[in-house]
């Protein structure tokens, strides 16, 4: 049905052709479902220091071409850069299964299929509540997640600068007796090697807290900025929200 009201199959009234196109949809966004790394896979890149790897603009360009970078670099970050900017790609052998796919998918195929994920995608961030929580639980979680740094705003401006300093006082003390603790825990407990053992506990007693709110939450003029883009429809709880999230993403 989401198929038919995206207008995928609009321009086949055989049914026979219909269902060819629905299947080849379906293929296509199950082959792309099935790229994302499982935790194992995570693991092993984390352990043979894998996880980051460094391309510039022009090396993306020119290993996935079926990407125009400096343009989704643009549209995403809301900024042109040099073409010599290095980007940090996190699996980039699954770009190389996308470039696969593309190129053995004809582009009507692929269209659609790329509005099929993203409504899908929406769907499941906007509409579908976990199970447990009601709907109207859900919605005001996905809202939050969108408006944070306004809501956080708003919430710190509830507090004054006496308050707010007490708080911090007594989380620093809890992160203090966290710390004294951890390093405890490490000095009684066996380890393969004394100098890991010691690195461990360097890095642990060097820890420090960092719990005073950002300036950035009192700065009045940037949460105003940051939601003048949307346009809030009391009655439309989805247009507003998918707003800020296309804008949160783009601007952090």
């Amino acid at each position: 049905r989401l198929m038919q009201d995206l207008g995928a199959f609009s321009s086949f009234p055989v049914q026979s052709d219909f269902r060819k196109e629905e299947a080849a949809i379906r293929r296509v966004i199950s082959s792309i479902d099935q790229l994302l790394p499982s935790d194992r896979d995570r693991k092993l890149k984390q352990q043979s220091s894998k996880i980051l790897n460094y391309y510039t603009v022009d090396l993306l360009q020119q290993q996935f071409a079926f990407i125009n970078w400096t343009v989704l670099f643009r549209e995403s970050l809301g900024k042109s850069i040099p073409s010599d900017t290095t980007v940090v790609v996190h699996y980039p052998e699954i770009l190389h299964q996308i470039q696969a796919i593309v190129n053995s998918t004809e582009p009507r195929i692929i269209h659609n299929s790329l509005l099929m994920l993203v409504v899908r995608d929406l769907a499941l961030e906007l509409f579908k509540s976990p199970p447990g929580m009601d709907k109207w639980s859900f919605c005001i979680q996905a809202a939050k997640g969108g408006f944070g740094e306004v809501l956080s705003g708003i919430y710190l401006n509830h507090f004054t600068p006496a308050q707010l300093e007490n708080y911090r006082v007594k989380a620093e003390e809890m992160f203090v007796a966290l710390k004294e603790s951890v390093v405890e825990m490490i000095q009684q407990s066996s380890w393969p090697d004394s100098i890991t053992k010691q690195k461990a506990l360097s890095k642990a007693s060097n820890l420090r807290p960092n719990v005073v709110a950002p300036s950035i939450f009192f700065n009045q003029t940037f949460l105003e900025s940051m939601a003048a883009q949307v346009n809030i429809d009391g009655l439309d709880f989805v247009a507003g929200t998918w707003q800020m999230y296309r804008l949160f993403r783009r601007d952090f």
